[in-house]
Order: C-alpha cells, then structure tokens, then sequence
C-alpha cells in the first residue's frame, strides 16, 4: 500500500492564534468547558484523522489576561472523549518533572486500557518558572538537568507498563510522543520517541531534521520506519486565496497588542520594553540558542527569523500571530492540499499536527474540505484500518523487552462499544427484574452514595461500571464513590464513567501517596467542571511524592494525618484561587480573564511549597467536595476541610462530629455525615438513630449485587444540579 499522510488536530483552546478567541462567530470562553473538546474530537473522528492533541503545562497562562489558556487537565479530558468516541487517537501532554513516575504510569496505563489501546503520551520537561513554584521550586531546573530526568522518568515508566499483569493495552503499551527541537530534545525523541512533534519554516530543514531524528534511532538500535516525524502546521481556510488572506489579515489584528508583546518577550527571556513596532529586536539582546531558557525550539526559531531578516517587531508579531513559530498556510483547500502533498512527497515529514486558526470553525474547514481533497489524492485515508492508535499511525507493537504484555491484541470491552449500551429500563447484562427500577420495596428519601470497585476481581468490570452509573442515575444515588484499589485508577474511571452518565456525581478517592497537590487539584477541579459541578475527592492519607519530596520544607515531617490537613487545605485554597467571576471573554476590550480576582495560594507548610494560582475558573458548585473516612481519620483532624463524612461506626458519630465543627467554626449543617451501612439493617431506622444524612452502599458480590441494593434501596429523587446541592450542602 502505498505511504499515506498521518494527521492529528492539536485542540489548542480557540484556536492557534493569540486572538481567535475575538473572531465574530466564536465563543469566548469555549474552551473552558469539556464540550469544546469532545466536539472536535468527534468531528475528528468523523474525518478519519489519527489522533487528538492536547498541550498541556501545570501552571496558569503569564498571558491568561489576553488569551484562553490550558485549563483542563488532558487525562480527564481523554478520558471522557474516549467515553463518546470509538476509534479516534488521543494524544495528552504529561510533565515527565513534575509528576511521580509510578503514578503516572499507572494512570496514563489505565487510560489506554479503558480507551481500547487508543492513547499517546507527549514526553514534556516543562519550561517555566510558574510551573516551577507550583511544586516547591524556586525556578525551573536547568535544561540539560530537565532532559536527564526525561530519559530516566520515560524508562521508568515503560517498564512499569512491562510489568502490567492486569489491565493489558490492547496495543502493546501507550505510544510515546516527543516535542522537541534541542539538542537534548533530539536525543531523547532518537531514544524513545515514536512520533515527534516538530516546529520547522523550512521544508529543506524539515527533512534535514527528520532525517537525523531516523538516524539517531537507528544509532540507539531502533527501527528509523517506527519514527512518526510531525511538524506543526497552522491552517487558515478559505474558499478562494482573497477569503482566505482577508481572514489571515482580521486575525492578526485581533491579537491582542499585549498578549503579543508579553508572549514573545518570555519566549525570547528579554524586555520589550520602550520598543515601538517600527523598530527592530537588537540582535545583541539575543544569547545562543543552546544557552537559553525555556522552549530552545521555539527561541531557534524566531532567532532565525531574527538574524535572517531583521523584521520590525510589529512584522515579527504578526508573522508568529499564529503557531508561534509553527508554519502557517493561508489559501483554499487545494492550495493548503497542495503544501502538504508537498513536504510529505519530499520526505519533509510523516503527516502533520494540524493546528487550526480558530476553533472549531477552522477545523470544520480542514476537516470538510482539506481532508477530503487529501483522499481525493490518495494520500489519506477513507475509513480506519484498525482500533488502536499503533495502527493508525502504522507503529508496531513494541519488543517484549520493552512490553512483556501477553497476547497485546486481547479484546477488552473498551474496545467494544457496543458492550457498554444500557437497554431501556434494565441493565444490560445484569439480572434485574424489568421495571423493578421504578418501584423499590423500601426507597429513601435522603443522600445515597455507592461504593464500586471497579476492575476487581471482587468488585465490577469497567462495562459493568458504565451500566451501574445508568441504573444509579436512574435510581436517586447522590454520588458513585470510586475506589483506588491498585486497579484502575478512580480519576480516569470517574472522568470515563462521567462522559457516558453526566447526571450523577462521582468521588474519586485519591492518596496523597505518590500525588502531588497542584496536580489532583487540577485533575478534580476539571472533573468538576466537565461534570457540571458533580465531583469531588476521598482523600486519603498516606505519603509524599517524588515531585514535592525535592522541595519538602520540613524534612522530619512525616505524620500521614497530619500531611491529610496541610494537603486538603491546599486544594481547598487552590480551588478558590481563580473564581468563576474572573473569567470575563470581553472581546471588544482584549480581555479573557480578569487576572486581579486571580490570587496566588503561597502555600508554605510542613509538607508542601505550592505557588498557585490555579490555572482555570471554579466551577458552578464553587469547588469540588473533599471526603474523609472516620476510622482512619478523626472527625477533628477533618472537620475544617471536609464537606462528607463517611463513619464505619455510626455510634456516637454525629456527637463527635458535632462538637468537632464547633472547636472550628462550623455548623452541623456545613457537613454531610453519611454512615456505612452494614448488610441486613433496616436502613430509615438506623438512619434516624444516629442522626446522619444519609448512607453509603458497599455491595459484595460483584455487579448483581449492586444491582439488587439499587433496586431495593434506592429510589428516583428530582435532580439537585450540583453535587453540593445532592448532599444538602450551600455552594462553597
């Protein structure tokens, strides 16, 4: 078969320009919410591409002011995606410095696995001093230091995903994806990378540079076939040349003057300031390019420009409006066809990470009249050629020395849609009596909250999962408690279980253990906010991660109780960091985000060093809801953070959770008290003795045994909105 084109969309927030989120006809603020994603990655699906990309960087935007920035965590977002898809990629960027290596790996395992061997990890070190200070540090790690970790973390967790005995990808292991053009960049995509994300002006340096990344593999002793190369592409679309420069020319003077400035003198690490557009960038200002900070990419590039033709700073701007230093092509969908045909019949690259100009609208475009112009060609495909990702992008299996995975290939009911329908009025696969739902023998009129384990042996499958949240949405339950197991991890589960059933909320249990602060409160809040303000965490005690363990202030602290305190303030604090309010979308005035009701935490504790703030807006319930188990807890180390509480013993519960809220200021009323109900007892009964709120269900016996405490326990309740409201309790 002859080579065909490989094509991602990089879902960057409204688009690559700084000031898509101005063009008339676009929402604002769309890119706040989870539907802009999913849309686009159905329509992506529809035109056949391989994968979905999503930029990431754990930190809020220095230019959030003037442009929407990355605000939703990627793996909530995939997950949920790959809930309402069936074939598309899904490629997330992960911080190879600032997460916990086995953490990781678990989770972006889980990813794959429950998507159906769908899912690719871009490998990034995260440039910036922000994202620094959001995990104890001072300033960035120094470059090489940034890629040595790289390459070690990467091992580490490809090995990790080696050792999986459970939970098999049904493509070997996640494809690994690289971004980046350094020298230390180009060593670790020669090492491990399978796609590589590149950044090229030039289509003659655009082959030289695939041509040493196929070389550099093959020094490592790699396949260069198995080494996917795809430069970035801006598109803007026009249904003649003039539409299509007119449209080129409307975007660049809708970036916003400051948004530009600010962008490309922290890519450059000089002042703009007192230079007028009429004037050029001193070349003296600038350092080689191996010597500086932050993305070398992106400084090679405009540092080319820059000694090359000396632009005006006005001219610079608005040649790097869009892609900032990515190629951009503006013409008609021959014309944009005619470029790609180009590079790639030229060996220039393997396909493209399509960046459109403003979203969805430019991706409509692409994907309706640029796409089918590339089939019409024969250089990309008419329909899928398989299921995973791997396939898609013609990439092996990996070795069994780097995946010693039996039987890759296993089906898994993620890969089968079809096994995840719920029939009306019953649950598919289950034994439940038709219209048992609607009339069980003793409902309750209070909060119910369902404890799964899911991917257990003892517990319910992940198809079993989706069919309980149906039957539970149905039913009345408040809240799905998902818990962490060592199976699945329950903040993918959550945000998968929430994409097929988004009218129940869900809490995730989350340790502290191998977790740093920063990252679960963006994980949470994004759940939250996908959810329509239906989520929250267990929190559990435990240890510190290897990310905040290089920056603990206090060394000799090390009680997990009272690391559950200081990390629950934390998240807390965080959560309230960037209010609802702050996120403006003013267009005629240039501004996104109204940075001065955004405050940073400066958390400094025993534990933990976090900067914040947040990097996106709270959501409708104010924040996510922090749970705590009485039993491993005390209702008093708790009780100023919590807004559940769960007791394994109701004696005497609500007395001493009671007088606990008093010693800190709060009301009974503030604090849902469920207790555990125990099989057997009459639960209105036990529910009035102990004065609690409510109970929490934890069947044994796998999914018919849920099903029967569902249908003799719960009962259909009109829906709260949110899950604060679910739980009686005032929005935050």
């Amino acid at each position: 078969m002859p080579r065909q084109l490989h094509l991602n969309v990089n879902i960057l927030n409204a688009g690559v320009f700084g000031g898509s989120w101005r063009f008339p006809g676009t929402d604002p603020t769309a890119a706040y919410r989870i539907e802009h994603y999913t849309d686009i990655a159905k329509k992506a699906e529809q035109a056949r591409l391989d994968a979905v990309f999503l930029a990431d960087g754990p930190s809020l935007d220095p230019n959030a002011e003037h442009r929407t920035g990355n605000n939703l965590e990627p793996t909530t977002v995939l997950a949920r995606i790959a809930a309402q898809t069936e074939r598309i990629g899904l490629i997330g960027t992960l911080s190879s410095t600032y997460n916990d290596a086995d953490e990781l790996a678990r989770r972006l395992g889980d990813l794959d696995h429950l998507s159906g061997g769908r899912f690719g990890w871009n490998v990034v070190t995260t440039a910036g001093s922000a994202a620094a200070r959001n995990f104890g540090r001072a300033g960035e790690p120094e470059h090489s230091s940034r890629y040595r970790r790289a390459a070690a973390f990467t091992g580490q967790v490809v090995q990790a995903w080696a050792a999986r005995t459970r939970h098999a990808s049904p493509q070997g292991r996640p494809v690994i994806v690289q971004a980046g053009g350094s020298s230390d960049g180009r060593e670790l995509a020669s090492k491990v990378a399978e796609v590589v994300f590149s950044a090229d002006q030039d289509i003659e340096h655009a082959r030289a540079f695939r041509i040493g990344i196929r070389a550099g593999a093959f020094r490592h002793g790699r396949d260069p076939d198995a080494v996917v190369v795809l430069p970035g592409l801006s598109t803007v679309v026009g249904s003649t040349e003039a539409e299509a420069k007119a449209r080129r020319e409307l975007l660049d003077d809708l970036l916003p003057d400051a948004y530009g400035r600010s962008r490309l003198a922290g890519q450059l690490g000089i002042s703009l300031d007192g230079l007028r557009d009429d004037e050029p960038i001193p070349r003296e200002l600038l350092v080689p390019p191996d010597e500086a900070g932050g993305s070398q990419t992106f400084y090679r590039l405009v540092k080319h420009i820059i000694d090359g033709e000396n632009p005006t700073l006005g001219a610079l701007l608005k040649r790097l409006s869009g892609g900032g230093g990515h190629r951009i092509v503006t013409g008609t969908p021959e014309q944009i066809a005619d470029d790609i045909e180009t590079w790639f019949r030229a060996d220039a690259a393997d396909g493209f990470n399509v960046m459109p100009d403003v979203l969805p609208s430019g991706f409509d475009d692409f994907a309706d009249q640029v796409v089918p112009e590339l089939q019409r060609r024969g250089l990309f495909r008419t329909d899928y050629a398989g299921t995973t990702l791997r396939e898609h992008l013609g990439l092996p299996v990996p070795s069994p020395q780097l995946a010693r995975i039996p039987q890759a290939r296993a089906t898994v009911a993620a890969r089968l849609p079809d096994r995840f329908r719920v029939r009306e009025g019953a649950l598919h696969g289950l034994r439940v009596r038709e219209g048992a739902l609607h009339s069980p023998p003793h409902p309750l009129s209070t909060h119910v909250l369902l404890s799964l384990r899911v991917g257990t042996a003892d517990g319910v499958s992940l198809a079993e999962a989706v069919a309980l949240a149906g039957l539970a949405a149905e039913s009345g339950v408040t809240a799905i408690r998902l818990a962490d197991t060592g199976a699945l991890d329950p903040t993918v589960v959550a945000s998968y279980l929430a994409g097929r059933h988004p009218g129940i909320g869900y809490l995730a249990e989350v340790p502290t253990t191998g977790n740093a602060p920063y990252n679960v409160a963006r994980r949470i809040l994004s759940l939250d906010r996908a959810t329509g303000g239906r989520a929250g965490i267990v929190l559990l005690a435990g240890d510190g991660d290897e990310v905040s363990a290089t920056a603990v202030p206090d060394p000799t602290a090390t009680h997990p109780v009272q690391r559950w305190i200081e990390y629950a303030g934390v998240l807390t604090r965080l959560w309230e960091s960037f209010p609802r309010q702050a996120l403006i979308g003013d267009r005629e005035n240039a501004l996104v985000v109204d940075t001065a009701l955004v405050e940073p935490i400066g958390h400094e504790g025993a534990f933990y060093r976090v900067a914040g703030p947040l990097d996106g807006p709270s959501s409708v319930q104010g924040r996510p809801l922090v749970a705590a188990d009485l039993g491993a807890l005390t209702p008093e180390a708790v009780v100023a953070s919590a807004d559940v509480l769960v007791a394994d013993e109701a004696e005497g519960a609500d007395a001493r959770v009671t007088e606990a809220l008093h010693h800190v200021g709060r009301a009974r009323t503030e604090v849902a008290l469920l207790g555990r109900i125990t099989p057997g007892t009459d639960p209105r009964a036990w529910i009035a003795e102990h004065r609690l709120d409510g109970v929490e269900l934890v069947p044994e016996g796998g999914a018919d045994a849920t099903a029967a405490l569902l249908r003799d326990w719960a009962g259909p309740r009109p829906d709260a909105g949110t899950l604060r409201a679910g739980f009686g309790l005032v929005r935050a």
